[in-house]
Order: structure tokens, then sequence, then C-alpha cells
């Protein structure tokens, strides 16, 4: 008895490595194209975000924790965008679920009725070989449909993500703008870290809202009208930095 609780004991054990030992398989082989993935998810929203500043992607090469950030930034988007899809398809089937669910449960109850007053034996059999049948042809087809959703939301991740992504970028850039708060119009203590100032040689050149920044572009979004132009051509903000300054980018500086 011992020895076939043991042996018993070590197929479970078997099992579970073997279980175990399969999913470790399956994640090395779609490693590859999780990475994938995470790559062009990202790189698709950092350009659709550029976009819808109006600047060009080149001028600000990404790097992996960026792409990782927008790509999960994107991938929050996707998931409320399907889980609208299934909530509408779902709003069309989940009346007609209902109805069928009360229709059995009607035929149901009016064949137990039967039973009691009805002693003919073929009947009963050919009654409830309906009802059986009924419901059998409704679990199979609400399984069915829980196929199709699956399939649905697989398809809707691989087929739309660069393109979706490139318009998550873009509409969250616009959000952004429409929701840009004028350097001039509030004091620092009502607002954070909105605007940045960029200086040269001493003098405010640009302020705005920050977009990126890289080793020889620097990205700042502004819709502030009070400004003058510089002989150099450079635009010189009339404010000073202690009035409204978050931050501040020095050119002139290393």
């Amino acid at each position: 008895m011992e020895e076939k609780e043991n042996n018993g004991k070590l197929k479970g054990d078997v099992q579970k490595i073997n279980v175990l030992s399969i999913l470790r398989k399956v994640a090395l082989y779609l490693s590859p194209v999780f990475v994938y993935w995470v790559y062009a998810s990202g790189k698709s929203f950092s350009s659709g975000y550029y976009s819808g500043y109006g600047i060009s992607s080149n001028y600000f090469p990404g790097d992996s924790y960026n792409y990782l950030y927008n790509a999960f930034v994107g991938s929050s988007f996707l998931f409320f965008d399907v889980l609208n899809a299934f909530g509408e398809i779902a709003s069309y089937f989940v009346p007609g679920i209902l109805f069928f669910i009360m229709i059995i449960s009607i035929l149901t109850s009016y064949d137990d009725s039967r039973e009691r007053k009805n002693k003919d034996g073929e009947e009963k059999k050919k009654s409830h070989f309906v009802i059986e049948g009924l419901a059998t042809a409704f679990f199979a087809w609400i399984f069915v449909f829980v196929i199709i959703l699956g399939a649905f939301f697989v398809f809707s991740i691989i087929y739309q993500f660069p393109i979706s992504f490139y318009k998550y970028g873009e509409d969250y850039a616009i959000k952004e703008k429409d929701g840009y708060i004028s350097c001039f119009s509030k004091p620092v203590k009502e607002r954070e870290h909105e605007c940045t100032c960029v200086y040269e040689n001493d003098k405010l050149i640009s302020a705005g809202n920050l977009v990126d920044v890289s080793k020889d572009w620097i990205a700042i979004y502004h819709a502030d009208s009070v400004r003058g132009e510089s002989p150099n051509g450079k635009v010189i903000l009339t404010v000073g930095k202690s009035d409204f300054c978050e931050s501040s980018i020095y050119l002139d500086k290393k």
C-alpha cells in the first residue's frame, strides 16, 4: 500500500514538472514575440505622439525605457477600447441569452408539473429529451460565443496595435495641447511643472510645456502671445524666470 501511494505521489510530481517545463518552453519561444511587440507598439506610440505636436520623431530617438513606458500607456488605451467593444457586442446578445434562460426555466417548470399529473413514461421521456436538447444547444452556443470573443480580442491586438498605438500617441499629444495652461496665466503654486524655461546667454528664449529633449534638439510647446523678437531671430519672452519657471534649460552650459 505504501509503495502504491509513493508511486502515485511520484506520478503527480512528474506531471507537475512536465507542466512547468512546458510553460517555460512556451514562455521562452514567445519572449521574442513579446519583445518585438513592446518595441513596435512603443515606437508607434512615440511617432504618433511627436506627430501630434507637429514634429518628427527623427529628432528624438527613443530608448528602451521610453518604448517600454509608451507601450504600457498605449496598452492601457487598447485594453479599454477592446473592453468597450466587448461591452457593445455583449449588449446585443445578453437580452437574447436572458430570454432563452427564461424560456428554459418555464419549460422545465411546466414539464415538472406535467410529470406529477401524467403517468405515461414515454411522454415524460419525450418532453425531457426536448428540454435537454434545448439546454445543450444553448450552452453550446454560449461556448461558441466565448470562443468568438476570445478570437476577436487576439485579432484586435495582433492586427490593430501598430495603427492603434500611433493614433493613441497622437491623441495623447493633442489632449496635452488642449489642456495646456499658459505660463503667464497662473502663478506657480496653482500648477505643477507646467512651464520649462530655455535660456541662452542668460536670456530667456522660450518657455512652455517640455515635449522632449535630446542631445541636439529641444521641443517646447507654448501658445503665448507675450513675447518679442530679438535681433538674432530668437524668441525672447518678456517675463523673468522667477515668475513662472518650474524647471530651466541653459543652452550655453554643458
